[in-house]
């Protein structure tokens, strides 16, 4: 299924470096200056009313003072644009410019964009201090981008016609997102659109940050870092791009051209192309939000940093962006950004707002985001996959189980399911991972649960022990799917060594985290083998549903309901 880039978080006016996730140390320091104009815009996108909001004049955009804060350590970051108009910072004053501007969408504005130290890159920084759990920002979500857009001929008149109505790709709702922001890129609906899309990194700035923009090598040891396999995500975003060159774009390369001069910093930049599509999907993955039900890029509320603490370790998390209301009756639908409920949330003016990226493992933040917060790396989370083989003779009738029999909705033949090994746990293997596994090794003298009378129980009676030999098959599935990702960790590096290169570092945090977590259930599963002959199995729980678990009663016995004189096998009639 977002960075805003890797980061080392600072409170911008003065005060001491918070607790965030970061990547080193920086002094801040503030300074406010007017804006510079926003001739960036004008000159990738000249105004054009069938793509632009033509409301919005240079004057008004004008109106106010912006805010831009300047670190001592982050000339290096826009070294490569100092003689160049086309510099982020440019871009950061013609964003904050769309913002103030009186006909703005977004709602709730206690921020602005602000240029970070070198590892930040760029941030929100509060206007006027800030109450905990106040709203700074609200995007309105029809101001945002969502999947469904990209099938909207008033939104996207090149694409909508040609993408088939049921289109499906392997890379789901974030590649219809890729495509649209690809689509925005060349033509963006807006102003709004049109300045923040100049502030995204390009190609070149997000190869060392975003693992799918990564160079071989790195993606390399990072695929034998993590159970999460970055080759199967390039790989869907290869199967994307392949059948949407071959059915729409090569078709028609006016609309849908292989590279644009519409992004500041190197040109051309590669745009309805391998490339392009790779850094489309990459700058969805770090930015989009899951709101309401449904993936959105929220333009501006991306650029709010993570953070695990704020005000000091211990002394309150920050919120996740969520559903809020906002407008004039408080009744349009918006994605929110506010400041935490805890104790040192509040902000003064010139802090950082941030906020928490959600509950993720040390691999999803790595191959969503580029870094690996302490408490995704504490967490310890790993992940195993398992699939019905097809060339298992009882294949049918177990997807059948799982598309029609699964109580919630159709699963797939194929299921990933995390393995926690954080504080506090001892290892245990996940309850839905047993019961799907049970399944698959459904066999031999087991195989009749899988006739049609038990078609609708099938599934619950997986949830608990079917016989020895299917749990033994279902212990050792697990300790060879173990051993096997601890082995491909094992071929790269260990943790022990300092690596030059940040992206390496990144993923020895990963490998540790991982192997915390495979060794846990490894041992766990290895003492669930020696005590198979204690659990109960199918057949005692079916004998004793029936009552039929007792030992037999003596044949004398009162209980057992035989009339006097007459015993079972007797040979005795009433008419002799």
């Amino acid at each position: 299924p977002n960075i805003r880039l890797p980061i080392a978080f600072a409170s911008v006016v003065g005060g001491l470096l918070p607790s965030y996730a970061f990547r080193g140390q920086c002094q801040p320091t503030s300074v406010f200056r007017n804006a510079h104009p926003i001739s960036l815009i004008r000159k990738y996108y000249p105004v054009d009313p069938r793509h632009v909001d033509t409301t919005t004049t240079t004057a008004t955009l004008h109106k106010s003072i912006h805010f831009a804060s300047v670190f001592s350590d982050a000339s290096a970051s826009v070294d490569s644009f100092a003689n160049n108009e086309d510099t982020l910072s440019a871009a950061v004053d013609a964003l904050n410019a769309v913002l103030d501007s009186s006909d703005c969408p977004i709602r709730d504005i206690k921020v602005r964009a602000a240029l970070l130290p070198t590892s930040c890159r760029i941030g929100l920084v509060a206007t006027k201090d800030i109450g905990a759990d106040e709203n700074f920002l609200s995007v309105p979500l029809s101001t945002c981008g969502s999947p469904r857009d990209v099938f909207d001929p008033k939104i996207s008149p090149s694409l909508a016609p040609v993408l088939p109505e049921k289109y499906d790709g392997w890379t789901g709702d974030a590649g219809l997102l890729a495509m649209l922001l690809l689509k925005e890129t060349l033509l963006p609906r807006n102003e709004l659109w049109a300045a923040w899309i100049q502030c995204l990194p390009t190609i070149d700035e997000a190869t060392d940050t975003l693992p799918m923009l990564w160079d071989e090598l790195a993606q390399e040891v990072l695929q034998s870092s993590s159970t999460k396999k970055i080759y199967r995500i390039l790989d869907d975003a290869d199967e994307d791009t392949t059948w949407l060159e071959e059915n729409i774009w090569s078709a028609d390369r006016v609309s849908f051209p292989a590279s644009t001069e519409r992004l500041r910093g190197s040109n051309p930049h590669p745009l309805f192309s391998l490339d392009g599509f790779r850094w489309a999907l990459a700058i969805v993955n770090s930015r989009a939000v899951f709101i309401d039900g449904t993936l959105m890029l929220a333009p501006v509320a991306d650029f709010a940093n993570h953070a695990d603490f704020v005000g000091g370790e211990g002394s309150g998390q920050p919120a996740e962006a969520a559903l809020g209301y906002t407008g004039t009756f408080g009744i349009t639908k918006a994605v929110r950004l506010a400041t935490g409920k805890g104790r040192g949330s509040k902000l003064r003016a010139g802090d950082q707002a941030v906020i928490s990226y959600g509950p993720k493992s040390a691999a999803e933040y790595l191959l969503d985001h580029g870094f690996v917060p302490p408490s995704a790396s504490i967490s310890s989370v790993s992940e195993l996959t398992f699939e019905i083989d097809e060339s298992d003779r009882f294949g049918d009738d177990k997807i059948d189980v799982l598309e029609f029999e699964t109580y919630g909705g159709a699963m797939d033949p194929m299921q990933s399911f995390d393995v926690y090994g954080g504080p506090g746990s001892m290892g245990n293997p996940d309850p839905a991972m047993l019961q799907f596994l049970r399944l698959q090794k459904l066999n031999n003298k087991d195989a009749f649960l899988l006739e049609s009378v038990f078609r609708k129980e099938v599934w619950g009676f997986m949830a608990d022990p079917v016989s020895e030999e299917n749990e033994a098959d279902v212990v050792d599935a697990i300790l060879d799917a173990c051993e096997t990702a601890l082995e491909d960790m094992n071929s790269v590096p260990s943790s022990d060594t300092v690596f030059s290169d940040r992206r390496l570092n990144d993923c020895a945090t990963v490998r540790d985290a991982e192997r915390r977590a495979l060794s846990m259930l490894s041992e766990y599963m290895t003492r669930e083998k020696e005590a198979l002959d204690l659990k109960e199995y199918y057949q005692q729980r079916r004998l004793k549903s029936l009552g039929l678990d007792s030992n037999w009663e003596d044949e004398n016995s009162p209980d057992v309901g035989w009339g006097p004189g007459r015993n079972p096998g007797g040979a005795e009639s009433d008419f002799f």
